[in-house]
């Protein structure tokens, strides 16, 4: 056996639970075991103090409880009840405690849906999705919008105004909650904020950061319940950024030079082809021409490897003396 605690936590008449933002008593039977059939769920506590959570974070209301002394993770040794019982159905039992809600000492819930209120966007009557990051108890929608206003990672909530869903019964919830509504209800009323234009770009970047690898959460029940449905991330804003309008403009003006430049480039260019092409002829005009006209010389005279000049008989002034010789 292991975490063994011989001590089962129930001293006293009472038990007071004073947390976030709670305050209840519950009638302690130290040593009695609820005879009563109205257990609704078990599980293993190490302590008293952890089996009390328990009972105040249950959905639905938890009515009280009997704990046994802690053995192993392996027992149950905490069962809820989820229904009142008489204050004799406790009865003695070794080793078994057990303590029982006290209804009078809760504070009474008002059912008054703020129609306006400063930084928010409320919806009387229904329930918004979103993951629930905090649950708290208020008394009034108000009071649930002042806890959202407390906690930095808060971006809207849930509240209930009554106990069928447990003492816990306004509801913070993160980045991701939208105006998606999961259900109506008669007891419930939700609100999200509403952000400036700079306060917007802020929370989407940090929005996509904190929630890339988060599977968004909504409520089959009120709120506390989860389910994979995403909502639309910060749709209480619908309009650009500030940021966002700001990268735009300078986007616009760069792309705006850029084309100014390139006009003016190709202009001038263009501007100097003409001025070449005007200016050419003109010196075309007094220039000497390349070559003479007339009958075009070859390149290369061919002279005959042997050459005989035509025979022509020379002139020859005869003599008579050689004449009459040769007649002779």
């Amino acid at each position: 056996m292991t975490d063994q605690i011989i001590s089962i936590g129930c001293t006293g008449n009472t038990t007071v639970y004073e947390k976030n933002n709670l305050n209840a008593t519950f009638k302690n039977f130290c040593g009695d075991d609820i005879q009563a059939a109205v257990d609704m769920s078990n599980s293993p506590q190490a302590t008293w103090d952890d089996c009390l959570d328990a009972c105040i974070e249950s959905n639905p209301l938890c009515y009280g409880f009997d704990y046994g002394p802690f053995i192993d993770w392996t027992s149950s040794n905490c069962w809820l009840m989820g229904k009142t019982f008489p204050d004799d159905s406790p009865q003695p039992a070794e080793g078994i405690s057990s303590c029982k809600l006290d209804t009078n000492s809760l504070p009474g819930l008002s059912d008054a849906c703020p129609t306006e209120r400063s930084s928010y966007s409320v919806l009387c009557g229904v329930d918004i999705a979103g993951n629930v990051i905090l649950n708290l108890a208020a008394a009034s929608m108000n009071e649930c919008l002042d806890q959202c206003d407390k906690n930095t990672s808060c971006h809207g909530v849930a509240y209930e105004s009554g106990y069928d869903h447990g003492l816990l019964n306004c509801y913070l919830k993160d980045s991701n909650v939208g105006t998606t509504t999961t259900r109506d209800y008669a007891t419930i009323s939700a609100a999200t904020k509403v952000y400036s234009s700079t306060q917007s770009s802020t929370q989407s970047t940090s929005s996509a950061e904190s929630t890339s690898t988060a599977v968004t959460n909504t409520s089959a029940q009120p709120t506390s319940t989860n389910t994979s449905t995403a909502p639309a991330s910060d749709s209480s804003d619908g309009g650009l950024s500030t940021g966002a309008k700001a990268g735009i403009g300078a986007g616009v003006g760069v792309a705006a030079l850029v084309a100014i430049l390139a006009a003016g480039f190709f202009i001038l260019r263009r501007r100097k082809k003409q001025k070449v092409r005007v200016t050419q002829p003109a010196m075309q005009e007094h220039r000497a021409p390349a070559e003479l006209p007339g009958p075009r010389l070859p390149t290369e005279l061919h002279t005959p490897t042997s050459y005989k000049a035509p025979y022509s008989k020379p002139d020859i002034e005869l003599d008579a003396s050689s004449s009459s010789d040769k007649r002779e």
